[in-house]
């Protein structure tokens, strides 16, 4: 029920206000975000990228602690984290090169036959929002598409491969890359079409 009251003081924080007032908002926006609680995660998001007061600094400081809090060893992602995920999504242009290779490749991680769909789901509409190219990725997308040939769960894998085929760029495209595509709507194809 918090989300209200975060709503009237997004809008009546600025820019010239007092540091100290954007210090609290940026300290109870990390609080909010670092919780494996969907709801208070959710109010977090929303305040968080209301927050126009908020310097690229501060919003680069709340992501890199929402990034460390979803990698910590043995954390089990579940939807709950949607809003952790899409408030990195949202400022991932804001991060500098090692906080963006990290979340893709946590993005990637998740990509796995077995995973549940809905977290699947979760690290596509991330990976559309970003948009990784497949250049500077390539290993990545390699691992993933090695993985969709033996992919078990046929719901899941048509999540995974719709999701890859709206990364796609339109374009020049180098042979390995384009190879790699062409292998993936391979996939997407009918089984009797792809067997011989």
């Amino acid at each position: 029920e918090r989300g209200p009251i975060y709503n009237f003081n997004v809008d009546k924080i600025s820019k010239n206000d007092d540091v100290t007032i954007k210090d609290l908002a940026a300290e109870q926006i990390k609080s909010l975000l670092s919780q494996d609680n969907e709801t208070n995660a959710g109010v977090g998001h929303d305040f968080f990228t209301r927050a126009q007061f908020l310097s690229d600094e501060k919003k680069r400081e709340i992501v890199k602690l929402v990034l460390e809090f979803l990698r910590q060893p043995g954390k089990a992602i579940t939807k709950q984290h949607q809003h952790a995920m899409g408030s990195i999504a949202a400022f991932f242009d804001k991060l500098q090169d090692t906080p963006q290779k990290d979340y893709v490749y946590f993005l990637f991680g998740l990509l796995k036959d077995g995973k549940d769909a809905n977290v699947i789901q979760v690290a596509i509409n991330n990976l559309l929002q970003i948009k990784p190219s497949y250049k500077d990725y390539e290993k990545d997308y390699k691992d993933l598409g090695v993985a969709l040939v033996s992919w078990g769960n046929e719901s899941t894998k048509k999540i995974v491969i719709d999701g890859l085929s709206q990364l796609k760029p339109d374009g020049k495209m180098s042979a390995a890359e384009k190879e790699f595509w062409a292998s993936i709507e391979a996939l997407n194809k009918p089984e009797e079409q792809t067997s011989q």
